[in-house]
């Protein structure tokens, strides 16, 4: 689950990786799920364990990115969906954002987002989501020597009932 953070005056909060997968890099805040968790459970114990927050507002909807890693080196192929969840904070909030061992927020206008310090795909999300669009995006990596490269992208469409 990954949460899209976002204040009233067009800015956005990012987590910068200290450790573990895309250390170095900016994204959205989450992780995955424990046990049997919901999504909503999910969502909020990682922004509590990874920044500290709790949000007042319940995490609204907004979409998804499925990923395809292509291991080159092995012929392993592993898939991961990730759900996004919008959640509107004040200032006053963000403000209290704590960094932890593994994630420090950051706040970026939205004309300012670090796109060259994320995971390629990050641009085709957010583009839409600083919008108010959803966004449903499949995504294809291959991986050698540990290096992921984007390969596509394709956003998903759904069929008019």
């Amino acid at each position: 689950m990954l949460a899209y953070l976002y204040t009233p005056t067009n800015k956005i909060i990012l987590g910068l990786k200290k450790r573990g997968f895309g250390v170095g890099k900016y994204g959205l805040v989450g992780g995955k799920p424990e046990n049997t968790e919901t999504h909503a459970q999910t969502l909020l114990r990682e922004l509590q364990e990874e920044i500290g927050f709790v949000p007042f507002r319940l995490p609204e909807p907004r979409g998804s990115v499925s990923y395809l890693f292509k291991y080159l080196d092995t012929g392993n192929i592993e898939t991961l969906v990730s759900y996004i969840y919008a959640v509107q904070c004040t200032e006053d909030e963000v403000t209290r954002f704590k960094s932890t061992e593994e994630i420090i927020p950051t706040l970026f206008s939205v004309e300012h987002i670090p796109y060259d310090q994320m995971w390629p795909d990050a641009e085709v999300y957010l583009q839409k989501l600083v919008v108010g669009q959803p966004c449903a995006l499949h995504c294809e990596y291959q991986v050698s020597g540990g290096t992921y490269s984007l390969v596509s992208t394709a956003e998903h469409i759904k069929k008019p009932e």
